[in-house]
């Protein structure tokens, strides 16, 4: 499925930043855990990611109840344009089907688009659209914000990648 074919049906949340860089800037923050974890690790965090299709992603958030982990594998890897992956709880908060994370990356005349879509409620039967404003309500910009903020200060000093390392 390319870019242009993207549909994230009718349940979804959707949330978008514009960022002042080209989309050879802004993707390899999506192309290592280090770069990832220093945006995308923002009320939850980042515990694995092996930016390859099927490659692991697994995340841990405290919720009133205690820590739980959730994540999935990548499904779409598609270079300065789209990442996706399965998303759901490895714990008894699990779905009967996994929803979907999707971040495209969109050239515009001033730089980048960043959509991240949460996706798949459909899928979900009658819960789906009672999750999908439950997570309409939770999701925010500040991992996008951050994404935003880190391109930019990595810009200014003139480094062309973000930082990279092993995990």
């Amino acid at each position: 499925m390319s870019h242009a074919t993207f549909s994230p049906g009718r349940l979804y949340v959707r949330r978008a930043v514009a960022i002042a860089a080209a989309p050879g800037e802004v993707w390899p923050w999506f192309t290592t855990f280090e770069a990832l974890a220093t945006w995308f690790s923002r009320g939850h965090t980042l515990l694995k990611f092996e930016p390859e299709i099927n490659g692991p992603v697994e995340l841990s958030v405290e919720l009133e109840d205690g820590l739980h982990h959730f994540g999935g594998r990548i499904t779409h890897y598609e270079p300065y344009r789209r990442l996706t992956l399965t998303n759901n709880w490895f714990d008894d908060l699990a779905w009967p089907t996994p929803t979907y994370l999707t971040f495209l990356l969109t050239a515009q005349t001033q730089g980048t688009l960043v959509e991240l879509f949460h996706h798949g409620f459909d899928a979900l039967g009658d819960i789906g659209a009672t999750d999908c404003l439950a997570y309409e309500q939770g999701w925010d910009t500040k991992h996008l914000i951050a994404l935003r903020e880190a391109v930019t200060a990595h810009s200014a000093t003139g480094q062309l990648s973000p930082p990279n390392g092993t995990r």
